[in-house]
């Protein structure tokens, strides 16, 4: 799997970051998510998002990722990209 880290570097107990949702645009069964991001994500804190491309043919296939949180600039966006020869 690769691993995307997801982290809380400037919260606050005041501002606690939110529990981390993700939505897909053009998500396909061919990328499986394991999401380790469950509840509020404390001050300095970090969480992983573990993503794997299972092929179901032959080609390429793109998806996006988006991690919807309460960080600025939100909702960030992570391009997945998989080829299967």
């Amino acid at each position: 799997p690769k691993t995307v880290k997801v982290s809380n570097p400037k919260g606050t107990k005041k501002h606690p970051g939110i529990g981390v949702i993700m939505e897909g645009t053009n998500m396909v069964s061919e990328f499986q998510i394991a999401n380790h991001c469950n509840g509020s994500l404390a001050p300095k804190g970090t969480c992983t998002i573990e993503v794997v491309f299972m092929p179901t043919a032959v080609g390429s296939v793109n998806a996006t990722m988006k991690i919807i949180d309460n960080a600025t600039g939100e909702p960030q966006s992570v391009v997945l990209k998989g080829v299967a020869k």
